[in-house]
This record gives structure tokens, sequence and C-alpha cells, in this order.
């Protein structure tokens, strides 16, 4: 092909800038330019190696045939013709494959005669396989014929292997037990494996479930037993007799056995093993479950029974012996030990938030049960009268049921408590005479160090016998009050005298509480307490994160005085509240307190004192003199020198007095500072100390908060 023979004014080669929106007459040279861009155009081909033939007005295209390929131009017309491929390998009714990029070829040993599909060797998909029976999809296999069964079965005297390995291989663990592995005459299930049991995940061997979704109630309907059952054959005897005895002998509805060997010489431990692990469970999870109730009348985890039905049957049927549970132990080695044997064994309750409201190891229907001898569970034993727990340090824990009281008594005659109690412990003597000590229920604990170390710091050297009362509000408001604080929580002693007959009583006397400290030595060994009470009292609180704790009136002690009741006649002679009685021994205490507040800012409110004395402090002559006003509001001291007095520790609204005496010569002068530095202020211009020997001046000083204020009173005569 020749290009287009274009006639030219101006220019025979070129391109133009293209331009649409030009508003003028095209030059020649750029109507020559256009001509040539259109003559010289071109599109490209491109073959499998991406290499690109320009096709120009000048180009021929060849469409050439190839093996089995022609092609033939008539006209305007182009044919092309495939005279037909030859397999390679192909016989009737194979399937053709792909070899290579160019050879097809016949399989031998896939073929179809349009009806069967035959293939010889593996099959592989990726997606469903299915006939009109059954489908393989992805990992499931089921019948696809409405409501038809799925069976699988060996050949001949075969059976069916499932695991990981073939069950019918070497198994010691079936065969010492069950003896040849050929007695199996259904389907074996194995999986062997070695893990390490640290780091070993669960492995369930054979699992057996079946899901059922309720669509309707009934109260009628027999046929509700939903099972994932183990059913033995039933065994016709047929006229004969098999009396070999022995438990595992004839035939049982399931055997279960869990084996425990060691293969290697190092010794192993584990902790437990269980021939069989049967669960009744019920679930109400709403994270996975629908969030509906569930109750459940009865809960059997393992049903026993023992049937005997004859039906029209009139001769004899009959057992001898029938155990809805057998047990026993087979230890067979003079160096095998059992150390405990538990023919039935109940473990602990989870119920971790729920309820179990009654709990029975075991329960006899027709309360026909005694027990002769001792008895032992895994957390108590009652051996003769003694009842002990047996886990190491575990509590006896002793409970009434509902609204019933615990009663620890030796009288059959026990009243009832109002007031809801719950645990009592009550004694009670009709006959009592005077005379007689009579301590009837005590709570006495004895403990005896022994261990030779001493101890100055650890937070846990404490001995109690504790009353501990505990109330959770819960969001709630309890706001009754009374003057006697006698409202809400309170561990409360009392005790009660009374005359219940016509005759006047007099008793010499009696106590609310009595709270008694007892130091004793017994021994050759001296006793020292550093601190000691009789009655020591601590309100503590303690508030979570985000919370506060508002007392509005708190007393670490509080006596509510003295109240009547009654239409007879009282008289109090004298009524103390707190009475510090003066101690026999006093030369043996180095400071004695009625009172003591160790917080300075802590307030005190009194009445009228009927007597009042201060501490004095004697201080000993110097130049420097410091003045711990935490010894003591008082202090005296006779100059022997000029001396700089330094206040110290003299809290604000607190003053001290100091009590100055000239010495045999006199003329000793005196300054005052403070221990935060500052000078004391006094009334007027401060003079200098009286100078006669002898004399007496008082100076007083007063902490405001801001200044110490101080006035010397001079020359006591």
């Amino acid at each position: 092909m020749a290009k287009a023979q274009l006639v030219t004014r101006a220019t025979a080669s070129g391109t133009n800038t293209e331009n649409l929106n030009k508003g003028s007459a095209l030059t020649h040279a750029e109507m020559d330019k256009n001509l040539i861009g259109l003559r010289d155009a071109s599109f490209g081909i491109a073959d499998d190696s991406s290499t690109v033939l320009s096709v120009t007005d000048d180009k021929t295209i060849t469409i050439a045939g190839g093996t089995g390929i022609t092609t033939a131009l008539s006209g305007d017309t182009l044919t092309i013709t495939n005279s037909g491929v030859s397999l390679s390998g192909s016989t009737n009714n194979t399937i053709a494959t792909v070899t290579g990029t160019d050879a097809l070829n016949g399989e031998a040993n896939l073929t179809f005669d349009g009806s069967t599909l035959a293939v010889t060797g593996n099959i592989t998909a990726t997606t469903s396989i299915a006939n009109d029976a059954i489908s393989i999809d992805d990992n499931e296999i089921k019948t696809t014929r409405s409501n038809d069964n799925l069976r699988v079965s060996a050949n001949g005297t075969g059976a069916i292997s499932i695991g990981s390995d073939d069950f019918y291989g070497p198994n010691a663990v079936y065969e010492n037990y069950y003896g040849s592995q050929d007695l199996n005459k259904i389907a074996g299930f194995r999986f062997d494996q070695s893990v390490d049991a640290n780091t070993a995940a669960r492995a369930y061997g054979v699992g057996i479930a079946q899901s059922t979704t309720v669509t309707g109630s009934s109260s009628s309907n027999s046929n509700f037993r939903q099972r994932a059952m183990n059913v033995a054959e039933s065994v016709d005897m047929a006229g004969f007799s098999y009396t070999r005895s022995g438990d595992t002998r004839g035939p049982a509805a399931a055997v279960y056995a869990t084996n425990i060997v060691n293969t290697d010489t190092t010794a192993s431990t584990i902790n437990a093993i269980t021939g069989a692990s049967n669960w009744a469970a019920a679930y109400a999870d709403s994270s996975t479950y629908a969030a509906g109730d569930i109750t459940i009348n009865e809960a059997i985890a393992n049903a026993g029974t023992i049937e005997l039905y004859s039906g029209s049957h009139t001769g004899n049927f009959a057992m001898t012996n029938a155990y809805a549970f057998k047990t026993y132990a087979f230890i067979d080695g003079s160096n095998d030990t059992l150390t405990n044997m538990y023919g039935f064994y109940h473990g602990a309750s989870s119920s971790q938030t729920g309820t179990i409201t009654n709990n029975y190891a075991f329960y006899d229907a027709t309360n026909s049960l005694s027990v002769f001898g001792d008895i032992q569970t895994q957390a108590v034993s009652i051996t003769d009268n003694l009842i002990t727990t047996n886990r190491s340090n575990d509590n006896l824990n002793i409970s009434a049921n509902g609204t019933g009281d615990v009663v620890i008594t030796q009288s059959n005659n026990y009243p009832g408590l109002s007031n809801n109690p719950r645990n009592v412990m009550y004694y009670e003597d009709a006959a009592t005479t005077f005379g007689t000590r009579n301590y009837s229920n005590n709570i006495y604990g004895v403990f005896k160090i022994d261990s030779g170390q001493s101890d100055s710091s650890s937070s846990n050297d404490r001995y109690r016998n504790v009353f501990h009362m505990e109330l959770d509000l819960n969001g709630k408001d309890s706001t009754a009050t009374s003057s006697a604080l006698t409202r809400g929580p309170q561990n409360a002693i009392m005790t009660i005298v009374n005359n219940t007959a016509s005759g006047n009583s007099t008793l010499g006397n009696a106590n609310g509480a009595q709270n008694l400290l007892s130091p004793r030595t017994e021994g050759s060994g001296d006793l020292t307490i550093t601190e000691s009470a009789a009655h020591s009292s601590s309100v503590e609180a303690d508030a979570a994160s985000g919370t506060t704790i508002t007392l509005t009136d708190t007393y670490g002690y509080h006596s509510s005085g003295y109240s009547t009741s009654g239409s007879g006649t009282h008289a109090v002679t004298n009524f103390t509240h707190f009475y510090a009685q003066t101690n026999s021994g006093n030369s043996s205490i180095t400071n004695e307190y009625a009172f003591y507040s160790e917080d300075d800012t802590a307030k005190s409110r009194v009445g009228s004192l009927e007597r009042y004395r201060e501490k004095i402090n004697s201080l000993t002559s110097s130049s420097t003199i410091t003045v711990d006003c935490g010894l003591a509001p008082v202090h005296t001291v006779t100059l022997g020198t000029n001396t700089g007095f330094n206040i110290a520790n003299l809290g604000t609204g607190q003053s001290v007095t100091i009590i100055i005496t000239q010495d045999g010569t006199g003329s000793r002068t005196a300054s005052f500072g403070t221990d935060g530095s500052a000078a004391v202020k006094f009334a007027g211009t401060y003079s200098a100390l009286s100078t006669a020997a002898g004399a007496i001046d008082v100076v007083t000083i007063f902490n405001d908060g801001t200044n110490f204020l101080g006035n010397c009173a001079k020359a006591y005569a």
C-alpha cells in the first residue's frame, strides 16, 4: 500500500500545534500540516511479547493460518477455518487436559461416557462435591435427599477407624483392658499425641453432642427425651445361663477407663485422674444465649436405676443384690499404695455469685439413714463427740436455716430472744445460790509465745478477742438518732440486774462492761509493757477513692449519763461521767494523766472546774536557756548569769509563765526570743529585771498566732 498523494502550497512536512479556537483563516502552511498529519496517523498491534507494530495507511496486515487453521479472502470477506486438532494419547470417552502451552491430552484415568464420570486416583476440589445422595461442602459431609440417613460402613470384616492414626494399629491402652482390637466390630476412635503438659491444649478425643431448640411447651408428652446416647446391645439369654462371677463379666451399657502409665525411668506425678465425668449443666449467659430465665425442677448428673419388669410373665424374676452404685479398689503389688479410698466423694460446691439453698452429699427420702461410728467428709470429721475440720487451718462454720438461730446451750429451755438474734450462747441456771462464781459464757483466748525472737517493729503483734459488727447501707438511709447513741450498728454489752421476787434485794456492785487489763508474771522473768490501757477506743474511717465520709459528731468515748424509767423512786448520790481514781502506787508512776491529748490543737470543752493545777518545770541557769513549752506551762529558774531565753514549742493560743529569781549576787539580765527568730513584744518598753539579790519577777508570754506578747511583773515581795 502506498501513502496518499498530497498537493501542498507552502510545506511538505511537519505538524501543527492543536488549536481548536483560532478565530482567523488558516494559512497555507497550516492547511498543509493538517493534511500531512491525517495521512501519517497510525494505530498499534502488539503480540504476546509486547512487541508493537505501528499500522499506517501504507502497511498490509496478514492473517496467517496455523496447525489445523486456514484463512481465505473472497472479496472483502475473511474466512478462518478449523480443520481439527489431534489429541495426544486419546481414546474414546477420555477427558482432555492441557499439557504445556499448546498440547491437549486425553486422560485415561478420567473418563465420561455420557452417564458415568470415572476417576482413577485422587480428587481435589476447592468447592463442593455432590451427587444425588450426599454432598461434601467445605469440611461437612451430609445427605441431600430429604430426611435421609448418612451411613458409614466398612467392607466385609473391616471396621471404621477414626483418628489421626489407625485405631487398629498398636495400642496397648485398649488391649490392656479389653484384649485384641479386633474385638471392636463397628468403629474405633484413636488419637495419638505427644505434648508438653505445661503448654498442651485441651484434647478431648471423642465428643458426642446433640443440640436441640425447643419450639413448643408441654406438660404431658412423654417423648421429650433428648439424649446423646451410648447404648449397649440387648442380650437375649435364650434359655441359657452365664454364671461366671466378677463385676466385669456379662453385658455392660458403657465402659469408661482412664489408664496412666510411665514409660520413662524418671518418676512422674499427676494430681488427678477420672474414670468418667458426668455433668448436668444449665447456661443462661445473655452474651451467648438469649436472656430468658431457666427453671429446672430436678438436675441429675448421674441417674442409676435398677429395673425389674416381668409384664405378663408369671414365672420367677429375681435379683439377689441390687447396687445403684458400687465401687471398690484393686491394689496389686507390694509397693503399690493408695492413701485415701472414697466410695463416694462430695466435693465443695462452687456457687460463685449464685445460691444453693440445700446442698446434700446424701439424701434419704425415707429418713432411714442411720450412722453408727465416726463420720468423715473432705471438710469435717465427727469422731465420738468431737467435730473437727480436715483441711489444713480450715474454719468450722455452724449456721442455721433461714431465720433460725444457732444456739449453743446446755438447757432445753432456750426461750428465744427478741430483736432477731442469729448466733446465741445461752446458759440458764434457775437454782443458783450466792457464794458461787458463775461465769456462764466465756470467750477465752490463750496464746503462748513459743519462739525465742524479739519483735520491735512488726504490725502483726495483735492478740484479740474481737466483737465485730458490720452494716452495709447499700445506698440506703437510716437517719434515726437518740441522745444515747443507741441507734444504728453497735457491739452491745449489757448486764441486766432484776428482782423478780416481792422481797427487797441489795447488790453491792453492778457493771455494764468490765474492761480489765491484768499484767502478770508467773515465772521468774520480769514483764515490761510500754503502753497499756484498760479501755482503748478509736474511730477508724476508710473512704474509697472519689467518696467522702462525713462524721458530724464523733466521740472516742461517750457517756450518756444516767436515765430513769418506771414509776418508782430513784436516788443517785454521785454520778461521775469519768473518774480517775488515785493510784495507790503513785511512787511507781513517772507521769500520771487524768486526760491526755497528743494533739496540741485538739479542743477541750469542760464545765466548771472544781480544782485545777498546772505542772511546773525547773530550769537550769545558763547563758542560753531553751524553754520547751511542750513540757509544762510554768517554768522556774534562779539566774546565776546573764541569760538569753529561747521560747520553743509555744503553739497558737498557748501561754507560758517563767518565774525568774535573782541569785545572791543579783543584777542578772535577761532577753527573750523565740524558736522562730521573732522577738517577744512586751507592753510598753521592756526594762531590765529586778536587780536586788533574791528578787522574783514573773514573765508571761502568749502566742496569738502572729505575735509573741509578753508581760513582766517585777519584784514580788
